[in-house]
């Protein structure tokens, strides 16, 4: 085998979203909207109504609307709300109470709370606040109950690899059968690896950070003239107390040289890399014994890009500050 080394100068791995639900019953909340809605500072209450407001003029599906990110929630839940952490930086976390009857339909159990938050913008005096705005909006019985009894319906562990592009590599994640390309090379090309449809499932997702940035015309400080980030959308549901104990994130991502000009491989399968990628390719070979000898010329045209014992290790830590700043014990 014939493994090339790439050396990178990486940045750590980092959790770019957080998603939270708690099983307490409903009947424990205190929650009266108009007394409730009372506790929000003014900032928080112009952006609740601000999305309120959005809902009832453009009726959007959340796909074409600058509050796209309120309006997908509303559909989920019945009151959005804004916890402002840093206003300068633009620091929020996401509150939604009382779930609609369209999640009941995707689950059974709806949990009656939902937390979420981007923990690599968030700083030690942010997690602070958050305890502080959930302990005075709750109080500090129930608000340490929900945090303990937190499960974590989805994160996305990332790690942004300078100067690369999507199509620089070829890319396959074991024991995924779905990879698709979106978008286009002008606002930035998106590779998943894995089903992405699913309130359950985990998948990797690879693009063009910068060429995302500027397409939402917003600004993204880099001495790069581009940034690769691959991040691993995990919508498993897990206790939060268990997420420093999970493996490494980026374990089963393999990544590969450009093998196009191989003529042992198809020519269909060639062009179902380039179109769909490798996952989608190799699915799509009826024969067992075929797919196993191209998985082994491909081993030739294997690098090691990421150090998965060392990201392993990130992640782990991360976790471990994420849960210390949350005061929960692991």
């Amino acid at each position: 085998m014939n493994n090339n080394v790439i050396e990178l100068n990486y940045d750590s791995s980092f959790i770019d979203y957080l998603s939270l639900t708690s099983g307490i019953n409903y009947k424990c909340i205190p929650y009266k909207p108009k007394a409730f809605i009372r506790k929000f500072t003014p900032h928080e209450k112009h952006k609740f109504k601000k999305g309120e407001a959005c809902i009832k003029k453009c009726k959007c599906k959340g796909n074409k609307c600058k509050n796209s990110k309120v309006c997908n929630l509303r559909k989920l839940y019945k009151y959005v709300f804004y916890i402002k952490l840093s206003k300068n930086r633009g620091v929020y976390a996401v509150l939604c109470l009382q779930p609609t009857p369209f999640l009941k339909v995707l689950d059974n159990t709806p949990a009656f709370l939902r937390l979420e938050f981007n923990p690599s913008k968030m700083r030690d005096e942010d997690y602070r606040l958050l305890l502080k705005r959930l302990i005075a909006l709750f109080g500090p019985t129930l608000a340490e109950s929900i945090l303990n009894r937190a499960i974590v319906t989805r994160y996305d562990p990332a790690i942004d690899l300078p100067d690369m592009d999507v199509r620089d590599y070829t890319y396959h994640a074991n024991n995924k059968q779905v990879s698709e390309f979106v978008g286009t090379e002008a606002k930035g090309l998106t590779l998943y690896l894995g089903q992405r449809r699913g309130s359950r499932c985990s998948f990797l997702r690879l693009y063009a950070k910068l060429k995302e940035m500027e397409h939402k015309g917003q600004q993204y400080f880099s001495n790069y003239n581009e940034v690769l980030r691959i991040e691993h959308c995990n919508k498993n549901r897990i206790p939060l107390h268990e997420l420093a104990d999970q493996p490494s994130p980026f374990s089963s991502l393999k990544v590969y040289n450009d093998f196009t000009d191989d003529d042992r491989f198809s020519t269909r399968f060639i062009k179902r890399c380039k179109r769909y990628g490798i996952p989608h390719a190799l699915h799509k070979i009826k024969s067992e014994k075929r797919r196993r000898r191209y998985l082994r010329w491909m081993k030739k045209y294997e690098v090691k890009l990421l150090d998965h014992d060392e990201l392993g290790q990130q992640f782990k830590e991360v976790s471990q500050d994420l849960l210390k700043n949350l005061k929960i014990a692991t």
